[in-house]
């Protein structure tokens, strides 16, 4: 399976589990020295927030930040790899909505485990990144606050350059190659709608369904966007390519360009290059 692929697959997982708590309340007792996180979008914040010496174990979906790598894989949320984490015993467990299998085996084991949700909309995100401020730094820290600042500074600098006009936009996350069978979106109530409203883009899949979806060819027949934007690691081929699958398409010809940017499906500390991104496709297919 492509990596994209797999983060696709695990977005869809990840938006069927259980509620989480969104409460900044920190774990009882000490500071936790060391860490697993149960999500990339968790890992990535808690590198960021400078607590990457504390993680002892990664996902088998992380891929950033490069410092991280060479920590050991622990499987998923889906199929935890729960000989490894015996062996590696973290102080805390940290898990995006309710997952029975690492409950059971953090109790039985005497592990802490937390729930942190950073998997949906951008301010679940931001919020979330308060919530592992407190967990990994304590009620005292400040480095939540200083990093959602800054986020949330970079995303307004990003709106307010954008032109009035709003394209409408078809997001692909995910086809098969030299295919438009499987075509994957991000539709309403996901941080990729709003990530493409911040670059200045009318969601065109928010008004089909909410979440992660396989999108119909008829309905883009139908109604087609001004523009598809594809995630380039998600989907092999140059522009050209790009171009030749999407003629295929009946109707009137629609722009295709790619998105650069590897880590524009983590939900987590980069959601600013993600806008960043998505501005800068919808400027470079304005000039073709």
């Amino acid at each position: 399976m492509r990596p994209a692929s797999a983060i696709v697959l695990l977005l869809l997982a990840l938006s069927a589990c259980g509620p989480s708590s969104g409460s900044r309340e920190a774990v009882s007792g000490s500071l936790p020295r060391s860490v697993v996180l149960f999500a990339p979008s968790m890992t990535e914040a808690a590198c960021v927030l400078g607590y990457i010496d504390r993680i002892v174990g990664i996902t088998d979906y992380d891929r950033w930040p490069p410092q991280v790598l060479d920590r050991p894989r622990v499987g998923g949320a889906l199929d935890p790899d729960l000989e490894r984490l015996a062996v590696l015993r973290p102080d805390l467990l940290v898990l995006q909505g309710e997952n029975a299998e690492l409950r059971r085996f953090a109790e039985g084991n005497g592990l802490r485990i937390a729930d942190v949700k950073m998997d949906d909309e951008l301010q679940s995100i931001l919020e979330g990144m308060l919530r592992l401020d407190d967990l990994l730094g304590g009620e005292d820290s400040v480095r939540g606050e200083q990093l959602v600042a800054r986020i949330s500074a970079q995303l307004d600098s990003i709106a307010d350059a954008r032109p009035p006009l709003r394209p409408s936009v078809l997001l692909v996350l995910s086809r098969p190659p030299g295919q438009l069978s499987g075509v994957f979106s991000a539709g309403s109530g996901t941080f990729l709608d709003d990530l493409l409203t911040i670059a200045g883009a009318s969601n065109w899949a928010a008004g089909q369904a909410p979440g992660y979806f396989e999108v119909p060819l008829d309905v883009i027949v139908a109604d087609p966007p001004d523009l598809i934007l594809e995630y380039a690691a998600g989907i092999r081929g140059d522009h050209a390519e790009r171009v030749r699958v999407w003629a295929t398409l009946p109707g009137e010809t629609i722009k295709v360009e790619a998105v650069d940017f590897e880590g524009l499906m983590i939900p987590g500390p980069r959601v600013a290059r993600g806008a960043a991104a998505l501005a800068d496709a919808m400027d470079r297919a304005a000039t073709r």
